[in-house]
């Protein structure tokens, strides 16, 4: 690997770092859940973790929808942290 590596690794990103910048601005609130999903998804974008986590919620409760949803935007947090500067 060279030393110009821009993988999520090489670039020291911390999940919960970025999910406590995404969400520590004025913002429209967001629930746990959907926050829990926005570091799932980060934390195996970072590689902490081998696969991103199921949801831990049954599926078709506002808590499953709001952890899905998190995964959304976890994918975006995820773009903007690894744009070229």
């Amino acid at each position: 690997m060279s030393a110009n590596s821009t993988t999520p690794q090489a670039l020291g990103l911390d999940p919960k770092a970025l999910v406590f910048a995404a969400f520590s601005t004025p913002r429209t609130p967001r629930s746990p859940e959907y926050k829990a999903g926005a570091l799932a998804l980060l934390r195996f974008k970072c590689g902490l973790a081998e696969r991103c986590e199921e949801c831990p919620h049954p599926h078709g409760t506002a808590a499953a929808d709001a952890w899905y949803s998190g995964l959304s935007e976890g994918h975006s947090i995820f773009r903007q942290a690894t744009q070229p500067a």
